[in-house]
């Protein structure tokens, strides 16, 4: 009986330690503020996705951070999109949740976004990169994980949607 309970407690002891030996992810893009921008920064940009009218949103700061937003906005809210932004409760949540983080790079007319997804722990990071079409559109057309695999060619649209004031880019994960 002594022995089923040193098995039960080392399992676990393994079973609660082995989350530490997980670890997310490195981020690889170099975090740098945006110094000319390609893209309007007062804003968000947004992209519809399927056939319920809804879309994320992404807010570019100039400081070379953004925050993800995928959370089933409806496209016709986006007139209110403040309404969101503006909420302490949501930007409380956001800012405790990793992955709403990320690393944007602009030079020239490629955009590059670089955040963590949630699909399984560890946290993996992936990098998606494009063309700036002008100051209010960009497309996504690659993804690939920062370690250089899985790589996959798609094609997300952003539009630009003006709205003021932005949320702080503050957070304890993008530094």
């Amino acid at each position: 009986m002594a022995m089923v309970k040193i098995f039960y407690f080392l399992s676990f002891f393994l079973f609660c330690s082995c989350d530490k030996l997980l670890n997310d992810d490195v981020l690889s893009l170099n975090k740098k503020d945006i110094i000319f921008p390609m893209l309007r920064l007062d804003g968000c940009f947004f992209e519809p996705y399927g056939a319920e009218n809804k879309c994320s949103v992404i807010i570019l700061y100039r400081n070379g951070v953004y925050l993800h937003w995928n959370d089933g906005v409806e496209i016709s809210e986006l007139n209110n999109i403040s309404n969101y932004f503006n909420n302490n409760e949501l930007l409380h949540k956001l800012k405790n949740v990793k992955f709403a983080w990320g690393i944007v790079k602009i030079e020239n007319n490629i955009i590059k976004t670089e955040r963590w997804y949630p699909s399984q722990r560890p946290l993996k990071a992936y990098i998606k990169s494009g063309i700036i079409l002008n100051d209010s559109t960009f497309v996504l057309n690659s993804s690939i994980r920062s370690d250089g695999s899985d790589f996959e060619t798609i094609s997300q649209t952003y539009y630009f949607k003006k709205y003021s004031p932005k949320p702080d880019s503050t957070n304890s994960f993008v530094r």
